[in-house]
């Protein structure tokens, strides 16, 4: 499952409990949309503003008014336009960011083809989706987001609310982390007349060191640090050297990068996570878990050759 949507009672707290998990993930980029009520108008209980998730202050005026709601039997009256203008604009590259937000997806959007296209359409993609379907009703979109492969529908209720923040952060950082880039470095030294390749041991075969990138750090920063982190081992990086491949898993649409190091001492206060062990560059492919990281060796090989290092 790569979307996670809410529902469950009204005011049973799930915009809240939405909030209290984005709280939690600094740093990542928001895209998408959320609704804000204001009582701004004589003779209603409120509009309902259209704004984009990431925008704070929400702006509010006639063009993302998307409904006004009234008492008694009139309910609320949507303005299907202010969906398909404001609300699209809001879903514009939203699938750029690390996590897309729709809080909420009711029946006031009904009419307004656009909007609920172009939610379909981020349904079928790969970037995780945080959301609430409105529990009552059955409108086509609504029907869409529950049956869709891609989702997983939680409840939220009075008992549970205080306990799913955890286990939702936890969801959203596995979906999202299936997209973000890894780093790592292919660490080089000379010993006893050879080039050799620093590996850490996985499960019973070996890789490189590498990790995802934290938001906001660069690539080379990336690979620089998990290096530090998996094997203690600190380095500068050699210029002109950057080699990409998939990742192993087909499940995952993220790319691995690896930059060639050389060793710039050891920090004894960090304690590896794993094995290590130096093994010669030629070596290496023989004893690589990963068959997709086998062409980043080769392509080190090449370039010591090429500088005749």
């Amino acid at each position: 499952m790569t979307h996670i949507f809410l529902t469950g009672q009204i005011q049973v707290g799930k915009s809240t409990l939405l909030r209290k998990v984005l709280a939690g993930m600094p740093g990542i980029r928001i895209g998408g949309f959320r609704t804000v009520t204001a009582a701004d108008l004589e003779g209603a209980i409120g509009s309902v503003y259209l704004v984009p998730a990431a925008q704070d202050p929400p702006p509010f005026s006639d063009a993302n008014r998307a409904a006004i709601r009234f008492g008694g039997n009139r309910g609320a009256v949507g303005h299907p336009d202010v969906f398909d203008l404001a609300g699209t604009a809001a879903l514009r590259d939203a699938e750029k960011a690390d996590l897309i937000l729709m809080d909420e997806i009711g029946f006031l959007e009904a009419d307004a083809a656009r909007f609920c296209n172009r939610i379909r359409e981020l349904l079928d993609g790969n970037t995780p989706i945080l959301g609430v379907v409105r529990q009552q009703g059955e409108t086509e979109l609504q029907r869409t987001v529950r049956m869709h492969p891609n989702v997983r529908l939680i409840e939220v209720t009075r008992e549970n609310r205080d306990n799913l923040q955890p286990e939702l952060t936890g969801l959203l950082r596995c979906a999202m982390n299936r997209r973000i880039n890894s780093c790592g470095v292919l660490l080089l030294r000379h010993s006893g007349g050879e080039t050799q390749v620093l590996l850490l041991r996985s499960g019973e075969a070996w890789a490189f060191p590498k990790g995802h990138i934290e938001p906001g750090e660069g690539e080379e920063a990336a690979a620089l640090r998990e290096l530090w982190e998996e094997t203690g081992q600190l380095a500068t990086l050699l210029p002109g050297f950057r080699y990409e491949t998939a990742s192993a898993r087909p499940e995952e649409t993220r790319k691995i990068i690896y930059f060639l190091g050389q060793p710039g001492g050891v920090d004894l206060q960090r304690t590896p996570e794993a094995a290590c062990q130096w093994v010669p560059i030629r070596e290496a492919a023989q004893k690589l878990r990963f068959a997709e990281d086998v062409p980043a060796v080769n392509a080190a090989i090449r370039y010591l050759a090429e500088r005749k290092l």
